[in-house]
């Protein structure tokens, strides 16, 4: 499915503990690089978020500052068969930076605002190919060109 959730999330993706440091999760961050990483408990249970802007509004961080005190939860997700269309207004809506994309509730990728504007790239990109294409088509068949070119294959030349 082209423009399915699937084909433009993250994946794999890294995960962080919930009783990590948040001075460890900022060196994960800064070492993948990635802007969001989604928290996960002692079970290994999706139970966050925790976004570089989660980290930036810590003022003081000391040695016993953890992961789970400053991650966005409960953690939002959308099925990796969802539109892209589906999973921006949910982040629109719920004013999301990223979502967790599941299968049958299994975790799979992260879709972030950066894979919605990519994808927004690419198909503008398509879109702009196609009509490029179509136009010199429309063009060459109205021009002159296309009368000279019928009139040299009418020839057999």
């Amino acid at each position: 499915m082209k423009n399915s959730v699937r084909t433009y999330s993250t994946f794999p993706f890294q995960v962080v503990g919930w009783s990590e440091s948040l001075n460890s999760a900022k060196a994960l961050m800064a070492s993948i690089p990635a802007r969001h990483l989604p928290v996960v408990d002692d079970n290994g249970a999706i139970v966050g978020m925790l976004s570089d802007r989660d980290l930036n509004h810590v003022i003081v961080r000391n040695s016993e500052s953890v992961v789970k005190d400053y991650m966005t939860q409960p953690v939002e997700h959308i099925d990796e068969n969802s539109s892209i269309s589906a999973a921006a207004k949910k982040m629109l809506d719920g004013k999301f930076s990223a979502l967790i994309v599941t299968n049958k509730s299994r975790a799979v990728g992260i879709l972030t605002t950066d894979d919605l504007l990519k994808t927004m790239v690419i198909n503008d990109r398509e879109s702009s190919f196609s009509i490029l294409q179509n136009g010199l088509a429309s063009a060459l068949y109205n021009s002159p060109i296309s009368s000279i070119a019928q009139t040299l294959s009418n020839s057999g030349i």
